[in-house]
């Protein structure tokens, strides 16, 4: 049997069959949400409180998620950007810009409280 023909049928999607922009971007929003409260926020705070070599690992850290957070951001801004070039259709596309508000806030919160640590 020759496993490279095998296709995995959770890979495949119907044919024509495609994510709603509206939906695509709550999950994009959700998903960046999600990774700055639990994995870049915690990451701040212990650069904050961290001091000579524990601070530079818990800032090796934090740079790493950071990195990981901002290309995120891209995928979300790239959603947007395709979600707001049509007329808004759809029964969750308000919700969802005012979803991508509140991410991109959050975003640039933490930016701010890194740019603030990276001078300090």
């Amino acid at each position: 049997m020759d496993l490279a023909k095998l296709e995995n049928p959770r890979s495949r999607s119907a044919p024509g069959w495609k994510i709603p922009g509206d939906i695509s971007l709550l999950l994009r929003c959700h998903a960046e949400g999600c990774f700055l409260a639990y994995q870049v926020l915690p990451a701040l705070g212990e650069v904050a409180k961290a001091d000579g070599e524990t601070r530079q690992g818990a800032w090796s850290t934090l740079l790493d998620r950071w990195s990981r957070a901002e290309r995120q951001a891209l995928a979300t801004d790239s959603c947007f950007e395709a979600l707001r070039a049509r007329p808004l259709s759809g029964p969750l596309a308000h919700g969802a810009l005012r979803y991508y508000a509140a991410v991109r806030r959050l975003r640039n919160h933490a930016r701010r409280m890194i740019e603030r640590l990276d001078v300090g």
